[in-house]
């Protein structure tokens, strides 16, 4: 439960309930759950749950809150994608310097599946088998493997350019 600075009252005046209701509320993204969780309702009807829980979401200091904490939430989140960004940036480069080039490829590859370099540069792709008996099986392939397939071809021996086939 969150406390102001004080360490004495929920924030924005909120009850301890409803600063409860919020929180679960933003955890699982279910108004009703949220308000299972924070107040007894033992005897109550799941309608009455659900109508007592959709007052709570439409309650202006609620919807205030819960705004507050949402929007922390997502700059957390962009803060968090920035930094593994930067991460991967620091460790392409000091791993070309040191010329361990795998480690670089790997880095500036999840680079290129970010989309702060606009479309993805990479991507996984899937290669899809069935069996005849609807069973169809999914093999994911990276694309650094189809890269690999591509370089050493499919594993048949092909024809040397100048010769004729018996």
């Amino acid at each position: 439960m969150s406390i102001n600075e004080r360490g004495d009252k929920p924030v924005g005046g909120l009850t301890p309930k409803q600063e409860a209701f919020v929180l679960v509320y933003l955890e699982t993204g279910n108004a009703s759950e949220a308000y299972r969780q924070s107040y007894e309702c033992s005897g109550m009807k799941e309608a009455s749950i659900n109508r007592e829980a959709k007052a709570l979401t439409d309650n202006p200091k609620i919807a205030a809150r819960l705004q507050i904490l949402q929007a922390r939430a997502a700059a957390k989140a962009v803060l968090t994608r920035q930094w593994i960004i930067e991460q991967l940036m620091d460790n392409a480069t000091k791993a070309k310097a040191a010329a361990d080039f795998t480690a670089s490829n790997k880095a500036l590859e999840l680079l290129g599946k970010t989309d702060e370099v606009g479309a993805p540069m990479f991507t996984d792709k899937s290669h899809v088998t069935s069996d005849n008996r609807n069973h169809n099986v999914e093999e994911r392939l990276s694309t650094s493997s189809e890269w690999v397939e591509g370089l050493l071809g499919s594993g048949e021996k092909a024809a040397h350019p100048g010769s004729r086939p018996n």
